[in-house]
């Protein structure tokens, strides 16, 4: 067991370094500004984009071999998603991932053409994680969707999109196509991270049949939740890269602030005493004279 997780140690680190080397030539952070105004206006990094899913294969990552995919874990999706947020990528990985694992966890084979397009030709896909007021009624045998939803992620940059609504009292997913929606992109705190409100008004749609659709959302949340806390940490782990490597070079009084006792103390854990009492208690640094 120790032997295997060496072995797949070494392999995320690999393929850490390849979407890192990858990103570095492609996407550099020198032009991260740039590239988060353009997110902004709804324009994500074609070129990016493109080679990871041709030269990495980064959207068939976890897809099971036998839906074409590599078969991988949830730990190498969570390798990129670090190199990513370190390199502030705009790319819609993170809807399509998700909607690809509801597409497959759900054993329905009458969707593989979503899956295969998605990994063939590099679409984006997106996916609703939340039960929403979208109801689903069957009319001729067609299902048509009706209701909005607000702050789905990735899904002005998707081609197709995988829902959960109500049809009567149960709970179903379904597929389909954005066209067949109105999407109307959201201001974002965070400008790379893409969040739109999707209406629908019956909007055709293909039901995914799946032994439990409460199950499966639960679950497809739980992996959202760790990408974005993955992707999150590379965000983090690169500020305070270059929060050193600021302190290192910036100079003031002659010498790199870097070395000032309070620039080197700075994040370290600090030792609360408890409250001083009676008239020898020292004056709090926060308190003005005479207080």
């Amino acid at each position: 067991m120790i032997l295997t997780d060496a072995e797949q140690a070494e392999t995320r680190g690999e393929l850490a370094q390849v979407v890192d080397a990858m990103l570095d030539r492609v996407s550099p952070r020198a032009d991260a500004v740039l590239r988060a105004d353009r997110a902004a206006e709804g324009i994500i990094d074609e070129a990016l984009w493109t080679r990871l899913n041709a030269e990495v294969g980064v959207a068939g990552l976890a897809v099971p071999e036998a839906w074409g995919g590599s078969g991988a874990s949830i730990a190498e999706l969570a390798v990129v998603s670090e190199a990513l947020g370190r390199q502030v990528a705009t790319v819609p990985l993170l809807g399509t991932w998700l909607a690809l694992e509801v597409l497959v966890r759900s054993g329905d084979r009458n969707h593989a053409d979503t899956v295969s397009e998605a990994l063939g030709k590099g679409l984006a896909l997106a996916v609703v994680l939340e039960e929403s007021s979208v109801r689903a009624t069957q009319v001729d045998g067609q299902w048509l969707l009706d209701g909005e939803v607000d702050r789905v992620v990735d899904v002005a940059a998707a081609t197709t999109l995988v829902i959960p609504a109500r049809a009567g009292d149960e709970l179903r997913w379904f597929v389909v196509p954005t066209d067949n929606v109105a999407v109307v992109r959201r201001e974002a705190l965070d400008l790379t991270r893409s969040l739109s409100l999707v209406t629908c008004s019956a909007a055709p749609a293909r039901a995914v049949v799946t032994t439990s659709a409460a199950d499966l959302l639960e679950n497809v949340r739980d992996l959202a939740a760790v990408l974005t806390a993955a992707e999150q940490l590379g965000v983090a782990e690169q500020a305070v890269a270059d929060a050193v490597a600021f302190a290192k070079e910036r100079e003031q009084f002659g010498r790199a602030i870097g070395s000032f006792q309070a620039i080197k103390h700075h994040g370290r854990p600090r030792r609360h005493a408890p409250p001083a009492t009676g008239p020898d208690r020292r004056r709090s640094p926060c308190r003005r004279p005479g207080a």
